[in-house]
């Protein structure tokens, strides 16, 4: 009668080492991300997705050549649109973030692909230029929730972006 206790006991300890494990130490998720970019405007763009481990902390380089610091990576969807004021001529990032790609996208073009998450919490972030300065960006992270997917749209009126975590 006293080994089905014990082996029930010894069961709940063998779980809780294998369950136990990757929640002290998380790595990047197993699930690929469905990525997608599309031009909906009248004129041709170029997109850059960069990705880092959240949070990140971006320099936005100003055409008047002032700058300023802004944080990326909370939870949810961001979208900065500069406006026609066209005042933004770059993003720097740090190092430790990753360029993966440029995009340059015709009227009515798009790109989708699948990718891994790198992190286990990853910003990304689309950064939008058209000609020499930047007409806005999209960033998304999902607070250490699974990513499924993130949507960034150019129209006319400038970019959006769409995500979805669970």
């Amino acid at each position: 009668m006293r080994r089905l206790p014990l082996c029930g006991l010894i069961f709940v300890f063998v779980l809780a080492g294998c369950v136990g494990s990757p929640l002290l130490n998380p790595g990047p998720q197993e699930r690929p991300v469905m990525m997608n970019l599309s031009n909906e405007a009248n004129e041709t763009y170029t997109l850059e997705l960069w990705t880092a481990e959240s949070p990140l902390d971006v320099r936005v380089i100003q055409t008047n050549g002032s700058d300023y610091t802004t944080q990326m990576g909370n939870a949810g969807v961001g979208v900065y649109d500069t406006g026609v004021s066209q005042t933004t001529s770059s993003l720097q990032f740090p190092e430790r973030a990753t360029l993966y790609g440029r995009y340059t996208l015709n009227p009515g073009e798009s790109q989708q692909w699948a990718m891994q998450e790198p992190y286990y919490d990853t910003v990304f972030v689309v950064v939008v230029y058209a000609d020499d300065h930047v007409i806005g960006w999209v960033e998304t992270s999902c607070a250490g929730g699974v990513k499924l997917g993130f949507d960034v749209v150019v129209a006319n009126y400038g970019p959006s972006g769409s995500y979805g975590c669970i």
